[in-house]
């Protein structure tokens, strides 16, 4: 019976098992103060009939009706398209198939509490 204890304590080793307890890594510091309203992503959706860029965020964007988001996008070339506040996306509509587009969301572009991006965004899209 010992020596089938010893064998299979070694095919558990063997398999990389280990009998001490897991190291837990220490958790990241919290820190008092939110992190900075930053773009977190884009994605460009080419297979609709009308293309659309939607730019996600890490906070909620402002819903409010006085908020005029066209006014905070620039696009070259220009373009006219149709921009919309969804949760955590900003999206544009109305560009054009196998079109190249820098898009820049600018400094201020307002979310939700009183936060605005600090610096411009550039994107090639």
């Amino acid at each position: 019976m010992r020596m089938l204890r010893s064998i299979g304590f070694a095919f558990f080793v063997a398999l990389g098992f280990s009998t001490a307890a897991q190291a837990q890594a220490p958790e990241p510091a919290q820190t008092s103060e939110p992190a900075q309203f930053a773009v977190t992503g884009v994605e460009v959706l080419a297979e609709r009939d009308t293309p659309q860029a939607c730019f996600s965020f890490n906070h909620p964007l402002e819903k409010s009706r006085l908020n005029d988001y066209a006014a905070q996008v620039e696009i070259d070339p220009p373009v006219r398209v149709s921009v919309m506040a969804r949760n955590n996306a900003l999206c544009l509509d109305g560009l054009s198939h196998g079109a190249k587009y820098n898009v820049t969301l600018k400094q201020g572009l307002p979310g939700a509490q009183d936060v605005g991006l600090a610096e411009p965004a550039r994107y090639e899209i």
